[in-house]
């Protein structure tokens, strides 16, 4: 009776890791997406800016 009960436990241990392993790669697509998102959120609003005549900051060399 005990041979089942580890069969079944070597099961949910192989579907356990697997699913470990798929979600760190999505977490890792989801920061690289997140790093390349937000720089150009910030170019958009700046450049919206900067054509409804918003002077920009003399850190932009302006």
């Amino acid at each position: 009776m005990t041979e089942p009960t580890n069969e079944k436990q070597r099961r949910v241990q192989e579907v356990y890791r697997k699913y470990k392993r798929e979600g760190s790669s999505n977490q890792t697509w989801t920061w690289i997406l997140i790093l390349c998102v937000i720089p150009v959120l910030i170019l958009m609003v700046t450049s919206a800016l900067f054509d409804l005549g918003v002077q920009l900051p003399r850190f932009f060399g302006r």
